[in-house]
């Protein structure tokens, strides 16, 4: 998967998610040659990419993750950054506490016991 640059040609079956590219640029395709390309696609002798297989499926989800990310950056980064750093923000500081809380309360818990034994009334 890649972003095809325009003008190119690109034939779809679209029960099987399966596509076919010329071997050539579009802009030099020549009627004669686009006739030629469409007999090997019936002929079924043309390359054939892509599919609906469990790994192609999911390559195509982190394209369109990866290539609609990019294009949030480009368009407005600040946004982006503040969209995806504010809650990973609040997630880290989550983390943080629930990791640390038995730290910092060991040491109180500690303190009392000591101070609980040196009240005691002496006679």
């Amino acid at each position: 998967m890649s972003v095809l640059p325009l003008p190119n040609l690109l034939v779809i079956n679209s029960t099987t998610n399966h596509h076919h590219l010329p071997s050539v640029e579009a802009s030099s395709l020549s009627p004669e040659s686009l006739a030629a390309f469409l007999d090997e696609i019936l002929n079924q002798s043309a390359p054939v990419y892509g599919g609906n297989t469990l790994p192609t499926r999911l390559y195509r989800t982190y394209f369109e993750v990866r290539t609609s990310l990019a294009e949030m950056w480009q368009g407005n980064p600040v946004l982006t950054a503040v969209l995806f750093g504010l809650p990973l923000g609040f997630l880290s500081l989550i983390c943080y506490s629930v990791c640390c809380a038995d730290i910092m309360d060991a040491n109180e818990e500690e303190e009392e016991e000591e101070g609980d034994g040196s009240h005691e009334k002496r006679e």
